[in-house]
């Protein structure tokens, strides 16, 4: 599926992102604070009004901060919410200390109940992995506007 990217919102450690059925998130060094998550969630509602399943690819580098506890509560109760209608995939871009706290936080997701989330930290493997989950994504699309997002978070 070609489609073209829309840019919801734009910062300097953060870019929220459209491409058809998917919503792409770069998080650079933007903090993710518990006002954002609504917000964030309220774009995935939007989307959800023009196609009846969406994919949320969610592109962390390395060194962004890992969300604090009422963050997560947050997202956690947002992801369940619409369980039956969002493939969520979780790229973890970093090594090290760093990464094993991402990733603890992003295998928390993983186990909650309903939910349809991956973790990789591959990008292209991620894509790849999204792509047969999602019927209908262009994986060499999704991956080259991805790429070009990252190139503007600071």
């Amino acid at each position: 599926m070609r489609s073209s990217l829309r840019i919801h919102k734009r910062s300097a450690g953060e870019i929220l992102a459209q491409l058809g059925p998917v919503v792409i998130r770069v998080v650079g060094c933007a903090k993710t604070p518990l006002a954002r998550v609504p917000e964030l969630y309220g774009f995935v509602d939007q989307v959800l009004s023009e196609y009846p399943i969406v994919a949320m690819l969610i592109v962390v580098e390395h060194g962004a901060p890992v969300p604090d506890e009422d963050v997560r509560r947050s997202i956690d109760v947002q992801l369940q919410a619409r369980a039956d209608k969002l493939v969520v995939g979780y790229a973890l871009l970093g090594l090290g200390f760093w990464a094993e706290r991402a990733r603890a936080f992003a295998d928390h997701r993983i186990r909650l109940e309903g939910c349809t989330i991956l973790v990789d930290i591959s990008l292209s493997a991620l894509i790849q992995r999204l792509a047969l989950e999602f019927v209908g994504i262009d994986p060499d699309q999704l991956t080259q506007v991805v790429e070009q997002l990252r190139t503007q978070v600071a």
